[in-house]
């Protein structure tokens, strides 16, 4: 997973139960792709148990990096392709391109999906900041961490329980394989 925030990203349309699949396609052949994936628990046909799978939580849309666009022209213009059909998102003639933090709030709400139970638990010790809300910026020490929420000591003048997926650091994540290569 790319953690470069200066990637410029376009967006690709596509048949909402072709959305996994072209990810995984262009992923494969090497191109820079995200789409936001949440887990959702699913009953298996004539049974009552119920499985986790991996869903895309915008049906239809892919993000690609905009340095493919050429190579995805060429793609979407061919008579046949390995990847799943798709077409490039335009708007008032043009194809917009979106600038990384645009999708901030996508990453957010497909951290959020991720069952509390798969969710890490920050080591106490670990320095670490919150990525936004009140106390955005600031550095702090972990003091104990349920994978949920967090205690997080600043300064050792104030001790704040936070949401962990707020936090960044180098411990901190919630990498997905099938997430590609970008995010």
């Amino acid at each position: 997973m790319s953690t470069d925030h200066t990637t410029r990203w376009c967006i690709l349309r596509t048949a909402g139960q072709r959305t996994m699949p072209l990810l995984k396609s262009l992923t494969e052949a090497g191109i820079e792709a995200w789409t936001p994936i949440v887990t959702v628990k699913r009953r298996l046909p004539r049974r009552r148990e119920r499985v986790e799978a991996l869903a895309p939580l915008m049906p239809t849309f892919v993000f690609v990096a905009a340095s493919h666009l050429p190579e995805l022209v060429r793609i979407a213009r061919a008579l046949s392709s390995k990847h799943p059909e798709f077409s490039i998102f335009k708007f008032d003639g043009r194809v917009p391109v979106l600038a990384d933090h645009q999708l901030e709030q996508l990453r957010l709400a497909e951290k959020r999906s991720v069952p509390t139970r798969r969710r890490p638990t920050i080591a106490p010790g670990t320095t670490v900041k919150p990525g936004e809300g009140a106390y955005a910026g600031l550095e702090g020490v972990v003091k104990r961490s349920d994978g949920k929420y967090t205690l997080v000591a600043f300064g050792g003048w104030m001790d704040v329980q936070i949401e962990t997926l707020l936090l960044t650091g180098d411990q901190v994540g919630t990498d997905r394989a099938c997430m590609a290569t970008a995010a």
